[in-house]
């Protein structure tokens, strides 16, 4: 029989993650340090709360909504670019997937979703991996 492979087959299990009180000069030196371009942010108990993203630090770095330099009348991006924390930053609710997915069907949830990594949880709602 042919084994069809999984996100669990290929999901990264050791996670960076931030917590919501990171502050935000912390959350972008674990963004460097471990070159990836963004990070769960999980409560005390390990449920996923959110996720920033080198985009968000973006946002922040540049003090505006807009990466790019825009400006914008979306509060929600305006209060990223304030942002002190993690929780302040990080983008919710976040898509997830399961680690039973084949990786087909991650590949096109990644390609509608138009998002570059996806945080896997298990049935309790822990974080377990992410791809």
């Amino acid at each position: 029989m042919l084994h069809r492979r999984t996100v669990g087959d290929v999901m990264n299990e050791e996670v960076v993650t931030l917590r919501p009180t990171t502050p935000v000069q912390e959350a972008a030196a674990l963004l460097d340090a471990n070159d990836i371009v963004a990070a769960p942010v999980v409560d005390d108990g390990g449920a996923l709360v959110g996720v920033v993203s080198a985009s968000d630090v973006l946002r922040h770095e540049t003090g505006t909504p807009d990466p790019q330099g825009q400006g914008g009348t979306d509060e929600r991006a305006w209060s990223k670019a304030r942002a002190r924390t993690a929780g302040e930053l990080m983008s919710s609710p976040v898509f997830t997937a399961r680690a039973d997915w084949t990786i087909p069907r991650a590949a096109r949830e990644l390609r509608r979703r138009h998002v570059k990594q996806l945080p896997v949880v298990g049935d309790d709602g822990l974080l377990t991996g992410i791809v």
